[in-house]
Order: C-alpha cells, then sequence, then structure tokens
C-alpha cells in the first residue's frame, strides 16, 4: 500500500468520525464522507466497501493501540476494561451512532469466533466474549466511574458471593 493510500485512508477514518460527531450514522452518505475527507468517490471505494468497513478498521487501530498498553497477564476480563477505557472516545461515537453492533463483531473476531468452530468452541467463544462485552458495556452505560481494576474486584466479590451461597 503506498503512502498516499494509507492517508487517504487515514482521512477517510477521521472524516466519518467527524461527522459521526455532528451527524445521524443511517444519515451520513459516502459524499458525506469523501467531502469530509478530502478524497474523491473513487479513493473511498479502493480503500473501503462500506463505511462500517471505515468502522472496522478504526477498530483494529483501537486493536494496535490496546495492544501496545496491554500486558499479556492480565486477565480477560480486566483487558477488555482498558480497551474501553483506553478507547472510550471512539466507543462513545458508536454508541452515540447505534453502532455498538459493531464493536460487538470485533470483539468476536478478535476471539478468532469462526462459523466452521465446532458446536462447542464457537458456544464457549461466544459465551466468554458476551459475558466480558456485557460487564464492560454496563461499566460503560453506568458512566465507567470505577476503574478496570475495581471493576475486577467487583466481579471477584461477586464470584465469592456466589460460592459462599
Amino acid at each position: 500500500m503506498s503512502h498516499y493510500e494509507m492517508k487517504a485512508k487515514d482521512y477517510i477514518m477521521e472524516g466519518l468520525l467527524q461527522l459521526m460527531k455532528k451527524k445521524n450514522y443511517d444519515d451520513i452518505t459516502i459524499t458525506d464522507i469523501t467531502e469530509s475527507a478530502g478524497v474523491n468517490r473513487v479513493t473511498f471505494y479502493r480503500n473501503f466497501t462500506a463505511k462500517d468497513d471505515v468502522i472496522k478498521d478504526c477498530l483494529k487501530i483501537c486493536d494496535d493501540n490496546f495492544n501496545k498498553v496491554k500486558n499479556s497477564n492480565d486477565n480477560g476480563l480486566y483487558q477488555m476494561l482498558q480497551y474501553f477505557e483506553i478507547n472510550k472516545k471512539i466507543i462513545s461515537l458508536l454508541y452515540k451512532s447505534n453502532c455498538s453492533h459493531l464493536l460487538t463483531e470485533h470483539i468476536l473476531h478478535t476471539w478468532n469466533y469462526n462459523k466452521s468452530d465446532s458446536n462447542i468452541v464457537a458456544y464457549t467463544k461466544s459465551a466468554w466474549a458476551y459475558f466480558m462485552f456485557g460487564w464492560a458495556n454496563e461499566w460503560y452505560l453506568r458512566g465507567m466511574k470505577e476503574t478496570p481494576e475495581q471493576m475486577v474486584e467487583i466481579f471477584e466479590n461477586m464470584q465469592t458471593q456466589n460460592k459462599n451461597n
């Protein structure tokens, strides 16, 4: 990929994110995105097939940013909460735009979910991915007042209480 194509992708992603701050996602057109990004339609379609693909690439960049700071020793729930904390701006835009399903799809993808997985593998991956997403989702919806560390502590306390009952 040429330097120009990489820049064009960046401009398109930034253009869409800027539009999402001001406009309903469903009302944003490819023309709106190309005008905001300062590129033509050919450049858009050379890099993406649809605006959802732009969001998916933005989430890949979020992964790259997150991978630079995550510790492989951290448990999965803590990592999911950190991911939400680090990428709060784009996640907020996804929620505002009713596009949180793209985040859910992305999370399943990071779990290497594949429709060809055996039933038990697919169910296990889905259960864990949706559990951790649900925990982080509720935390986000409640304003992320606790730190990721405090959220893990809440979860561990909940587990201890369930064992004692």
